[in-house]
């Protein structure tokens, strides 16, 4: 049984490391770019209702012209502002 736990702890620790070393750092002179608070795992996807337009537009009144939300493993980047967005 002890075997069991020590594996368990060695790959939540393993986990935890890769986490926290795969996260991209931001190069100097440049902030990140703001987010809401969300959960670990699911991001702010539990935050969404059946409509999320009107949810994405709060996030966008409250964070500014560009923000990220997380859903699930993929991290979305929303744009608010006509002039950074070049269609061709």
């Amino acid at each position: 049984m002890a075997s069991f736990w020590t594996i368990v702890i060695s790959l939540v620790i393993v986990g935890v490391i890769g986490y926290v070393t795969s996260r991209p750092k931001i190069p100097k002179g440049l902030r990140p770019v703001p987010e809401p608070k969300g959960l670990p795992i699911t991001g702010h996807a539990l935050d969404l209702p059946e409509y999320p337009e009107k949810k994405y537009m709060e996030w966008a009144r409250e964070y500014g012209e560009l923000f990220k939300i997380q859903l699930g493993g993929n991290e979305w980047v929303f744009v608010n502002i006509d002039e950074a967005v070049k269609i061709s």
